[in-house]
């Protein structure tokens, strides 16, 4: 058997290949790096106690889902659980794979930090916004209604409990990118 890109270029990060299911992991440590984006300004990476030698490069999305959940103070996302999936994401290059964080069942936080319930919704939105990237808001607002439709959700979505978010945006992770219908059951 040959070798494919992996075997020939090993990464420490984690891809999105990596998360063919939700995983949740427990934050060792939030790193600053030495690696500078375009603005020149540097990068950050987390570490895994479950993953000792793999980092997760963070942006600004999967940033402010975690901010959200443990504060704004990185030195109180150390020791707490995230789960983290893949999904879909719209970037100038056209739509990639991507690796995104939601928070863990409030039975599998490790520490006693819970996800803020007044940002919730705030998270859940800018997190679905980001599925859907350059699309108009009524777009990604009907995208919503669908999925939480499709997860047995009548009403409006943005008065669900903060524990049922998840299980739509995970609905929404699932849909195509062009028509919010086109991959709900009848």
């Amino acid at each position: 058997m040959g070798f494919t890109l992996d075997d020939a270029f090993p990464s420490d990060f984690l891809k999105a290949d990596d998360f063919p299911k939700p995983q949740t992991l427990t934050i060792a440590e939030v790193i600053k790096t030495d690696m500078l984006d375009d603005k020149g300004r540097n990068r950050f990476k987390l570490s895994f106690v479950e993953l000792p030698k793999k980092y997760l490069g963070m942006n600004v999305i999967n940033w402010k889902t975690i901010a959200g959940m443990y504060g704004e103070d990185t030195d109180g996302w150390t020791g707490n659980a995230i789960k983290l999936y893949k999904t879909k994401t719209n970037t100038p290059d056209g739509i990639k794979d991507c690796v995104r964080i939601m928070p863990v069942d409030d039975a599998q936080v490790t520490t006693s930090a819970k996800p803020a319930p007044d940002n919730s919704v705030l998270h859940f939105v800018e997190a679905a916004k980001a599925l859907f990237l350059g699309e108009e808001e009524k777009v990604v607002a009907a995208k919503i209604s669908a999925a939480a439709l499709a997860c047995g959700f009548k009403g409006q979505w943005n008065k669900l409990p903060a524990d049922k978010l998840d299980l739509v945006l995970a609905k929404l992770g699932e849909m195509p990118l062009d028509n919010p219908g086109d991959s709900l059951p009848e």
